[in-house]
């Protein structure tokens, strides 16, 4: 992981790295041989590194504005969303939904779904939890009887 962060360090300005003090150091390896891959496509050899991609990285964030505030918030970050939707009160303390999204209709039928994972569709026809929330169909689900 230090060399990813010195690899970061390196290509954005002013980056600064720390490490959570008392932190051990990650005993895991992300080290990756590609040399079954290189024997099995010869002519497909990877042109990209860490490096490139912490680059192509940067300068996307730099093309689309990307600020860190942004980043860090509950746009791009799934729990910083969750904690979002219950300091706003839209989620309860059991990530369950209040107010206006209690009672949607698809989320509703989403939560019934059955043990067959089909939805709850007209009776005796079979459909995908996928396809019967896309289409808002209510009924009872076909498996269940």
């Amino acid at each position: 992981m230090r060399q990813l962060a010195d690899i970061v360090k390196e290509t954005v300005p002013s980056c600064q790295i720390s490490f959570a003090a008392g932190a051990e150091p990650d005993k895991r390896n992300y080290r990756v041989d590609f040399s079954k891959y290189a024997r099995a496509f010869p002519d497909h050899l990877p042109r990209w590194n860490v490096r490139r991609g912490a680059q192509q990285i940067y300068e996307s964030y730099r093309a689309f504005g990307l600020k860190r505030d942004e980043y860090e918030g509950p746009r791009y970050k799934r729990i910083a969303q969750i904690i979002s939707l219950l300091e706003s009160g839209q989620l309860d303390k059991t990530l369950r939904w209040r107010g206006t999204h209690a009672g949607d209709d698809r989320l509703s039928s989403w939560k019934r779904r059955c043990p067959a994972r089909t939805c709850w569709s007209p009776k005796g026809s079979k459909t995908t939890a996928a396809s019967s929330r896309a289409s808002g169909a209510r009924g009872s689900c076909a498996s269940m009887g």
